[in-house]
């Protein structure tokens, strides 16, 4: 037999020589058939294994007989790679990620791939092989070795994830059964994501965007795939991510840093919780779509920063906790809707809207706009009112750098102070509260 060993998963040619192959009509390895038996002279034939296991006898037959068993007719089955760990199992998009596979039956390995893409072997024995991770969209793909014998079968344990996220993932979303982020058939390890958990959501996965309805308290997050929140989830680790849509209907804490990249849209009564951080980056747009009276509540000493864009098209509410101000801290753009606010509920104290250099507050115009802030406001950027009319209800500071301008009305209806030694305020402004200037205050349009 040439070879006299293959794959337990079959398929390999193997020449077979003796005498007598005249009117051959069955090969068999052990006691299964052979496939795809070719004569080539009656010394010789070619035939494809069948799947098998061990060591066994291979037979001819013919109308004469079947063969006699000798030396020579031994097939010995070699068992196929068997991948039982992948580490690290997550990284970049980018590629370029160094990984070791734990298994056994690795030695001499050809090919390694991350779902469709080849990966770059770097170092190759019988029980681990090291590799570079492709280029690959995010998501979750089964790193595949092949060798001589044959393909390793697909597991949980080969799995890998391309992220965003630097903690890694030890509980990854596969949405096998269905959208619920309770169901713990639907997570990689099947069990739902605890406290010491990072949690990975995938783009590619399926039954997206997850449906959390529950409580429940996770590490960290990284969103690729999407995520509505109507139950109540907290982010208890340093740092967090979401690329993806996400939704919030309930309660989102985060008790450290959460950087969201993607969309995200608050709807009906929802609570943004503290002590952490929520930052909005350059590109990325969070919408408040509240149908409900209260809007989004920031409570527990929360900061937000945003180099985004927020857009508000129902009442905004701060509702800052005694000892922990909320915060947002704009450098780009927060644009109110009609009726919209920005409020504080007190309790806090402190300043909740600080509007740096960068920043611009404007209207989303209509006919009839009217929207307010009425909480401690310190602006040293951009007021823009087109239309309508803007309420300043509580304080608001203003130093030289600060902008008013458009053609609607700025009604101050609470203290301003220009604290800066040069201010102007150009166009429309309508005090009917207080005005105290600590410097030169320098009015270009009507007062």
């Amino acid at each position: 037999l040439s070879p006299s060993s293959g794959s337990q998963a079959g398929g390999s040619i193997v020449t077979i020589t003796g005498t007598n192959f005249i009117g051959l009509t069955s090969v068999t390895f052990g006691a299964a058939s052979a496939t795809n038996v070719t004569v080539l002279s009656p010394k010789s034939l070619m035939a494809r294994s069948p799947a098998g296991a061990g060591t066994v006898k291979v037979t001819v037959t013919t109308p004469e007989g079947m063969s006699s068993s000798t030396s020579g007719d031994t097939f010995t089955y070699v068992p196929t790679p068997i991948v039982t760990g992948v580490s690290p199992n997550f990284g970049p998009p980018r590629g370029g990620t160094s990984v070791t596979i734990i298994g056994s039956n690795l030695a001499d390995t050809s090919i390694v791939k991350f779902g469709a893409k080849e990966g770059v072997i770097t170092a190759d024995v019988a029980t681990s092989i090291t590799v570079t991770s492709p280029k690959e969209s995010a998501g979750m793909v089964d790193v595949t070795v092949t060798t001589a014998n044959g393909i390793s079968a697909t597991s949980s344990a080969d799995r890998f994830t391309y992220t965003s996220s630097s903690t890694g993932c030890t509980d990854t979303w596969t949405g096998n059964d269905n959208s619920s982020f309770e169901d713990a058939s639907n997570w990689s390890t099947n069990r739902v994501p605890t406290s010491t958990d990072n949690v990975c959501i995938p783009t590619g996965a399926k039954s997206l965007p997850v449906q959390l309805s529950g409580s429940e308290i996770v590490s960290s997050l990284a969103d690729d795939g999407g995520l509505d929140i109507s139950g109540n989830l907290t982010l208890a680790g340093a740092d967090s991510t979401s690329k993806g849509p996400i939704t919030v209907s309930g309660s989102l804490t985060s008790e450290g840093n959460l950087t969201v990249t993607g969309s995200l849209t608050w709807e009906d009564q929802a609570f943004l919780n503290g002590p952490g951080t929520l930052t909005t980056p350059a590109g990325s747009t969070v919408t408040i779509a509240v149908g409900y009276a209260y809007g989004v509540m920031l409570i527990n000493g929360v900061t937000w920063v945003n180099d985004g864009t927020i857009l508000v098209d129902s009442p905004f509410l701060l509702e800052p906790t005694s000892g922990a101000p909320n915060r947002i801290e704009n450098n780009a753009s927060i644009v109110l809707g009609n009726g919209s606010a920005i409020q504080d509920n007190g309790g806090g104290g402190g300043t909740a809207l600080i509007n740096e250099a960068a920043g611009t507050i404007s209207d989303a115009g209509g006919s009839g706009w009217h929207a307010s802030i009425a909480t401690n406001f310190a602006d040293s950027g951009t007021v823009s009112v087109s239309t309508g009319t803007l309420d300043l209800g509580a304080t608001t500071t203003v130093p030289d750098s600060a902008s008013f301008t458009g053609a609607g009305t700025i009604d101050v209806q609470g203290n301003l102070t220009a604290t800066g030694a040069n201010v102007t305020l150009s166009d429309i402004l309508t005090v009917s509260g207080s005005l105290t200037s600590e410097g030169n205050l320098t009015v270009t349009g009507s007062l």
